[in-house]
């Protein structure tokens, strides 16, 4: 009776030992990587929002910084239901692009302000993307298909911005 007992208490425990092996170590890193990259965006996106003196890059950072905290959230509480531990921090790649972000001011703060988003968000796009095509786990994938096209709009205002202040410099330097 004690082994009866004692495998009653413990079946639990082996319930999601055994939940925890159906996740694959692809699905695992894609957790791992998309949490820290999208922490990545989202305080590129505040800082930007911040520190920016141009009202239409600080409006983009905004919505950037929102979008992200938002997918980093949904990831989470995703990763949580399926016993994944994410980080809670972003990476050290992701850090030399916030410390070179913090590090620059004046007229080149949006410029290298921009290009450190573009750069992060085509970093945690491509890793959607692939979850999206290879992904075994199927949250994870409808995370992934449903998550790639707003925030392949915030890369597309990004770029669109990043042009907009190229001609406003050259129109200026040409005078």
């Amino acid at each position: 009776m004690s082994g009866f007992i004692a495998m009653c208490l413990l079946a639990p425990a082996f319930a999601l030992h055994a939940g925890d092996s159906q996740i694959s170590s692809q699905d695992r890193k894609f957790v791992q990587t998309a949490t820290q990259e999208s922490l990545a965006v989202q305080r590129l996106g505040q800082i930007t929002s911040t520190e920016s003196g141009n009202p239409n890059v600080k409006k983009v950072a905004e919505k950037i910084s929102r979008d992200y905290l938002q997918a980093n959230q949904q990831l989470r509480d995703m990763a949580k239901s399926l016993n994944i531990k994410a980080p809670s921090d972003v990476g050290p790649r992701s850090w030399q692009q916030i410390n070179r972000v913090q590090a620059s001011s004046g007229p080149e703060f949006d410029q290298v302000a921009l290009q450190e988003l573009v750069t992060a968000q085509q970093s945690y796009l491509r890793k959607i993307q692939d979850e999206a095509a290879t992904g075994e786990n199927a949250e994870l994938k409808q995370f992934a298909s449903t998550t790639l096209p707003p925030l392949q709009d915030d890369i597309y205002q990004v770029v669109l911005l990043q042009s907009d202040l190229r001609v406003t410099a050259s129109a200026s330097n040409s005078r």
